[in-house]
């Protein structure tokens, strides 16, 4: 380290310039990922534990350097360098998968792939209207730029046009597709009995139920738009982007849906 020291104030003197370029580059990097890391909800424990083992590398690293004696320690500190970014991979999995997921091409250059149609979010719209003061719970993902086939593929295909007596069929407590939710991709349902991935318990500042949990923990891991109708109060949610709004009113969710869906489908 102190080698590495004596070779940065070296370049500094000669390039100042281009170090600084350099130096501001990785900072901003820097900047970039804490910033996004802390919003995270592994940050509370990983964070301190980085610290800690930043700390431990430099004293073992000045050790190592200032003698001979300790120059062993220059292979744990090669050890535990890489031992902590695996284990950092391993503890910000679900938020490097979302980050990627934001990454994705096709949300920004654009995708062949339709969204929903007026009509469809219509449907939707009268569906969840009836099922409110029924209290028949309902969660409905619409499909945007990222695929949800794999998710599909857990679940019933049905490649059924949407109608509003069909959803109501599909999320009736006696149907055999009520549990779990359906994936709408344009004006057609793809598939009933889809099994969404889960957000993690206190990822919600909200008391939220399975189906909360399951549109909430897709929207944080695509960007589809998922509606909700809560069976225990006949409310209507809806997840974006891992955002739950709760409480959505009928002219709210439809201005929500038009303007969430249509986006998509004029790029």
């Amino acid at each position: 380290m102190l080698e590495a020291l004596t070779e940065l104030f070296q370049a500094v003197w000669q390039q100042p310039i281009q170090v600084a370029i350099e130096l501001l580059l990785i900072a901003a990097v820097i900047w970039v990922l804490l910033g996004y890391l802390l919003r995270t909800r592994a940050a509370a424990v990983v964070i301190p534990i980085s610290i800690f083992v930043l700390l431990l590398v430099v004293i073992l690293d000045l050790l190592s350097s200032a003698s001979d004696a300790f120059a062993r320690l220059r292979a744990v500190v090669d050890w535990v360098i890489g031992g902590s970014l695996i284990a950092l991979l391993f503890a910000f999995q679900p938020e490097l998968r979302q980050g990627l997921m934001k990454l994705d091409p096709s949300r920004w250059f654009g995708s062949s792939r339709p969204s929903g149609t007026a009509s469809a979010i219509e449907a939707v719209i009268q569906a969840a209207k009836q099922a409110s003061p029924i209290r028949q719970g309902m969660i409905v993902a619409f499909e945007r730029k990222a695929s949800l086939e794999p998710l599909v593929e857990s679940g019933i295909r049905l490649d059924a046009c949407m109608s509003t007596p069909l959803l109501m069929s599909i999320f009736h407590k006696e149907s055999p597709l009520h549990d779990l939710g359906i994936v709408v991709r344009h004006d057609r349902i793809v598939a009933a009995k889809v099994q969404f991935p889960l957000a993690e318990e206190g990822s919600s500042d909200q008391a939220l139920g399975s189906r909360h949990r399951a549109a909430l923990g897709l929207s944080q891991e695509t960007d589809a738009v998922v509606l909700v109708v809560s069976e225990e109060t006949g409310h209507l949610s809806l997840a974006v982007e891992g955002e739950l709004s709760s409480n959505v009113k009928i002219d709210q969710l439809r201005a929500k849906l038009r303007g969430l869906l249509s986006e998509v489908e004029s790029k």
